[in-house]
């Protein structure tokens, strides 16, 4: 009898215990809009998260979110998310188009915001020490995405003026073999540095790093994919810029020794590293709060979603969380809770819980796999 109670207890113990990091590890955000699928955006100024998404039309015998369908036509929908209670609490329809990256300035602007002028002009845009830096697209069609950006605009904000104006095309080395000119000319990303003076732009085959306030070319990287930088992060102490060369992999670049660091012993010089996850496309990436840690949004297999966690300390992945069935779009990070957008919908990691529970899944995807 006394067997028989153990046993029970210990099952009931350990019901217990998954039925708690069900709750605390991974969340749903709920009262979505239907229909099922969105293709969302989510970004965060700190205090909102903002999910901007189009109807996204996914055929059952191929879901991949690279050939998915996104209704391209206006208008598009944003919702604010509380992070504190993980409930939509606001929806908006935009007109404009619809934003490929993070990009929360835009839309706050949009919605009426202090710098809902610049909308007129621009969609993308980083402020840093009294002035504002802005991406002029080169038509408003998200069809022509990513040849979108090519001229950095330096913007007074008081006056409302542009105070120097430069074109890629112009300071990029013509005399550089290692860099594509033609191909390297747009302008995909953009972060500036935690001390307000540099500014990175991420392009195809390219990383350029540029001296603020002037806006004048410090130095050029090129890396050895076929694929674009569509999302940036830097270190804390602004001495690593993490750059994610899109479903290839991570290359991160020293801004002191001016060299991409070879953090994967298995990667390709000059190369996006994959540490080990060459199965899991990585499409995009958020920085944790203490820097401990780089999350990446991941699609594997039948274009299911994941996030995984990339240990700064160690350089090898550190935990993966299956999420979904859709594959994962993007990611941000309030606080101590990671937002991940999946086309079923978007996920909230609690992550002092998922460092505590490096080996749990959710008993959605438990059951999926059974």
């Amino acid at each position: 009898m006394k067997l028989l109670w153990a046993v029970l207890l210990f099952a009931l113990s350990c019901l217990v215990e998954s039925s708690m990091a069900s709750e605390v590890v991974v969340r749903r955000v709920d009262n979505l809009p239907e229909p099922p699928y969105w293709w969302w955006v989510v970004s965060t100024d700190g205090k909102r998260v903002y999910a901007m998404g189009a109807r996204a039309q996914v055929d059952s015998q191929r879901r991949d979110m690279f050939t998915v369908d996104v209704d391209t036509n206006p208008p598009y929908l944003v919702l604010e998310i509380d992070p504190a209670v993980e409930q939509t609490v606001a929806k908006h329809l935009l007109q404009e188009f619809f934003s490929p990256f993070h990009n929360a300035q835009y839309i706050q602007a949009s919605l009426g915001g202090d710098l809902a002028w610049l909308t007129r002009d621009y969609d993308f845009w980083q402020v840093s020490e009294g002035r504002i830096y802005a991406l002029p697209p080169l038509q408003r069609d998200p069809k022509v995405y990513p040849n979108r950006w090519r001229t950095i605009h330096e913007i007074d904000p008081v006056t409302r003026q542009v105070v120097r104006s430069v074109d890629v095309r112009n300071v990029l080395p013509k005399d550089d073999t290692s860099i594509d000119v033609e191909r390297s000319q747009y302008i995909i990303a953009m972060r500036i540095s935690p001390d307000g003076r540099r500014l990175l732009t991420g392009h195809s085959g390219l990383i350029v790093v540029w001296a603020l306030p002037n806006l004048q070319p410090l130095f050029y990287k090129s890396y050895d994919s076929d694929r674009e930088i569509t999302a940036m992060e830097l270190s804390a102490d602004g001495r690593l810029l993490y750059a994610l060369a899109h479903a290839r992999g991570l290359l991160v670049l020293n801004l002191q020794s001016k060299e991409l660091e070879r953090w994967d012993p298995n990667s390709q010089p000059g190369a996006p590293q994959k540490f080990g996850i060459e199965d899991l496309r990585m499409v995009d990436i958020t920085l944790a709060p203490d820097g401990r840690e780089i999350f990446f949004a991941l699609r594997y297999g039948d274009a299911k979603g994941a996030v995984a966690a990339l240990d700064t300390s160690s350089r090898k992945i550190a935990r993966i969380l299956r999420l979904s069935p859709t594959a994962c779009i993007s990611l941000c990070v309030v606080g101590n809770k990671l937002f991940a957008s999946c086309l079923d919908g978007i996920y909230v990691i609690d992550i002092d819980a998922w460092r505590k529970n490096p080996n749990y899944q959710p008993p959605w995807v438990k059951l999926e796999g059974k």
